[in-house]
């Protein structure tokens, strides 16, 4: 079995200086995919994910790049996405229930319900993912026929269920580092400040072990029983293990985010591998381009601000956009807005006010970037090569945040703490800071160049072997 490792550690792929080489490495595991695409083409791959955008856009990435394998992915997802992956020229089929259908069962408004979700991660599972896991997993069983291998996020708890009732692997799509529960570098969140971060001795490994042993044990004992019963539904053991990441049942963790957030620690479960971030952006799931207002803007000025707070987050923006922009008018800076959703705030000459604009094609004509910390949209920052301001709302954002830190390429204040005080504070030092504007320039430079999508295709191609 292998050894966890970042693809270019392995001795087929040697590499003099990390930053300058570790891209190379994949040309070889392109080559194998190559081959194994002579003897196994037109492998049928269904792609289940559930989520926001940020959750979605990454494994439309790899599907898209799992064509180029000639091999035929299929998506399962939650049914408002529908539409958009096959926009994006993809088959998708719905396996989950929308934001929109959910919120109106539950009798609150999509915003509500949004905010719910971020505030209260038992109201995520309790409430919203695991009611839905008994229809979710007959939808994806009834499109598995003929399927070779299973790939997903490993909270679509259907996945593996499927995979393992159809005896075909699974390999787990995780898009943050956080997420991997390590003793070496454990995630940062309000959540888990028990934890001892970046521990350097062996008592403070121990003790984070200890923790995350813990922490595995409640979550089983909290949401493991809903669970096994669907499992045994399927005619499939019940499981002792956490409910995400059974080392049992995963053939391989394909970790689609750069190696700038975090290495392969010692104990991540065997066959993981680092492959980069997997860049889609689109609206409407279509290419999109910059329309001419926006290029005017663009051209008419110095660089702007930006200021998202992705599809999620932004239903609790509170004054997160009016101190926006005040703060840019008061630094005397450009700015555009992205607000996600209607807003009464209006363009002027200096603010441009959107409900979303392709980050790829925008983020890298900014000066600086203030977002939410979602890992799609700290990836796209990291890519551009600007500074960013990470605001953390919920989930892995406040990791996301804590290690683009680590990393010098940007600061981190709570959302609780976005006070015009605050963040202007944060802005002008993130604006101000030469070392900050240096080092996020010279990761970006090698972040742009990783093909995240077309790593971990090669990758699922090799499982298929």
């Amino acid at each position: 079995m292998l050894k966890p490792k970042a693809l270019w550690q392995f001795d087929m792929f040697p590499v003099s200086d990390h930053e300058t080489d570790q891209l190379n490495c994949f040309d070889e595991l392109y080559y194998i995919g190559e081959l194994i695409i002579i003897f196994a083409m037109g492998k049928k791959i269904v792609i289940v994910t559930i989520g926001s955008l940020g959750d979605l856009h990454p494994f439309i990435a790899t599907a898209k790049a799992l064509e180029g394998f000639g091999h035929e992915p299929v998506m399962a997802v939650p049914k408002n996405y529908v539409a958009k992956v096959e926009n994006a020229g993809l088959k998708a089929f719905p396996v989950f229930p929308g934001f929109d259908d959910l919120s109106r069962e539950m009798g609150i408004s999509e915003a509500q319900f949004a905010m719910r979700l971020m505030a209260d991660i038992d109201f995520m599972f309790g409430k919203v993912v695991l009611p839905a896991l008994g229809e979710s997993a007959r939808l994806l069983d009834e499109i598995c026929n003929g399927v070779d291998l299973i790939f997903g996020s490993p909270f679509a708890f259907a996945g593996d269920i499927i995979a393992e009732k159809r005896a075909i692997a699974f390999a787990a799509g995780v898009l943050q580092p956080g997420l991997i529960l390590s003793a070496y570098d454990p995630i940062y969140s309000p959540q888990a400040r028990v934890l001892k971060l970046a521990p350097q001795t062996r008592m403070g490994i121990g003790w984070n072990q200890a923790w995350i042993k813990l922490i595995k044990f409640a979550s089983h004992a909290r949401y493991g029983n809903a669970i096994n019963k669907v499992r045994r539904a399927h005619g499939v053991p019940a499981s002792k293990f956490a409910p995400f990441l059974d080392p049992n049942k995963v053939a391989s963790i394909i970790a689609m985010y750069s190696e700038f957030l975090g290495g392969v620690q010692p104990d991540y479960y065997p066959n993981t591998h680092i492959t980069g971030f997997p860049i889609f952006d689109s609206e409407s799931g279509a290419p999109e381009s910059l329309d001419d207002e926006l290029e005017a803007f663009l051209q008419k000025g110095p660089p702007p601000l930006i200021f998202t707070l992705g599809s999620l987050a932004v239903h609790a923006a509170a004054d997160f956009y009016r101190t926006s922009q005040k703060i840019a008018a008061d630094l005397s800076q450009r700015a555009i807005l992205l607000t996600g959703i209607g807003t009464d705030l209006t363009s002027s000459d200096n603010i441009l006010v959107r409900s979303y604009l392709p980050h790829s094609q925008i983020f890298p004509q900014s000066s600086a970037i203030i977002h939410h910390g979602g890992i799609g949209t700290t990836g796209q920052a990291l890519r551009a090569g600007k500074p960013q301001l990470v605001v953390p709302h919920l989930g892995d954002q406040w990791d996301n945040g804590k290690r683009i830190e680590r990393l010098g390429t940007g600061l981190m204040l709570d959302a609780k703490k976005y006070t015009y005080a605050n963040a202007k504070d944060r802005i002008s030092q993130i604006l101000e800071d030469q070392a900050i504007a240096e080092k996020a320039s010279s990761v970006g430079a090698i972040v742009a160049k990783e093909n995240g999508a077309k790593n971990a295709a090669a990758l699922i191609s090799s499982l298929l072997e």
